[in-house]
């Protein structure tokens, strides 16, 4: 893309809506020197942010997963971003055919060196239909087993924590206040637009998605001036399930997390079960939590309060016991017994 169509998006973008002076605007970008001959352009057009795919530190490896540029180049290209973008972040794919733990700690040993504030670490994934998808069926590409995987898995969380990278949600590491703020609206269910080809966005209580194929959408834009293919209102109940499906990433689940040590503490189980309108006493979303403990966690209680003040939920009934609803309750109060927020 060229810089001065960036900068049209983005000035298109600032008519539409206000921007905060200190608006994240992140841009995703190929390591190869075409690509980063344009960071100056970029970053003047506003660009404050770059997310880079070397994808792996490894020649070899990156001709296995059909990638154009060399170690070398994706290299320069980063230092370039580096010194024009104030925030710079770049992905890796592990996980891959033949890797073993000391090469994979190796290699993220070398990344972790170059100093970024983030970094997304994908575990390679055969998705179906894909050149991928063929050879890895004719036994042409095999990927590590599940114990293997495993252990790459928990070793890329202990050495990014060491490094101060720690993990964000599954695939995200960031030092603290630099994850990517466009990661936390979707996990935290904010609204976000989605403009472009393929693109599914989550706005006013409605779900949008954007017609796939470039030529299609640019069609549809042509003759509609929105290039939406679908577009789907998002009653009360689904809205709620959907955030708290969402709200189970790394960094927005520790609200609930936390309240499940008690069981191992004191042996108490608390059940939750969050109402939201429409639903009568039976079709509540029952939340069971292996828990206890003396008090439900004030993020949790502001989550839940979040939730009401969305419309998401109508109201929260926490029952204390060794067996659910044997002993105790609140509902939408303090529980006398435990005094437990909700």
């Amino acid at each position: 893309m060229d810089p001065a169509t960036t900068g049209a998006v983005i000035d298109a973008v600032a008519r539409h809506w206000s921007l905060d002076e200190n608006c994240e605007i992140t841009l995703e970008a190929n390591p190869n020197s075409v690509e980063a001959a344009r960071f100056a352009g970029y970053a003047k057009a506003g660009v404050g942010r770059v997310s880079l795919g070397l994808q792996a530190l490894d020649d070899a490896a990156l001709k296995q997963l059909g990638r154009a540029h060399s170690v070398r180049e994706g290299l320069a290209a980063l230092d370039i971003a580096q010194a024009h973008f104030g925030r710079v972040s770049f992905d890796l794919i592990y996980d891959r055919p033949g890797q073993t733990r000391p090469a994979w700690e190796a290699e993220l040993t070398r990344a972790l060196g170059f100093g970024t504030e983030h970094l997304s670490l994908y575990q390679l994934t055969i998705e179906p239909s894909t050149a991928f998808a063929r050879l890895h069926a004719d036994g042409k590409l095999v990927l590590p087993d599940a114990d293997t995987s495993a252990d790459l898995f928990e070793m890329t969380q202990a050495m990014t924590a060491a490094a101060g990278l720690p993990a964000y949600e599954v695939s995200n590491h960031a030092r603290p206040g630099a994850a990517s703020r466009h990661n936390l609206a979707y996990w935290r269910y904010d609204d976000y637009v989605g403009v472009g080809p393929g693109a599914h966005g989550r706005r006013l209580a409605t779900a949008t998605e954007r017609h796939k194929k470039p030529e299609n959408w640019i069609a549809a834009l042509a003759a509609t001036g929105s290039g939406l293919n679908v577009e789907t209102p998002l009653d009360a109940g689904t809205r709620a399930t959907e955030a708290l499906l969402m709200g189970t990433s790394d960094d927005c689940i520790k609200p609930f997390s936390r309240l499940v040590d008690a069981i191992h503490r004191e042996g108490t189980k608390v059940f939750i079960q969050l109402f939201h309108p429409g639903w009568d006493h039976h079709g509540s979303l029952p939340m069971g939590f292996e828990i206890g403990g003396k008090e439900v966690d004030q993020a949790s209680a502001a989550l839940i309060t979040d939730l009401k003040q969305r419309g998401m939920l109508k109201d929260t009934l926490v029952i204390f016991g060794s067996e659910f609803g044997r002993t105790s309750y609140s509902q939408g109060g303090i529980s006398k017994d435990r005094k437990s927020v909700v």
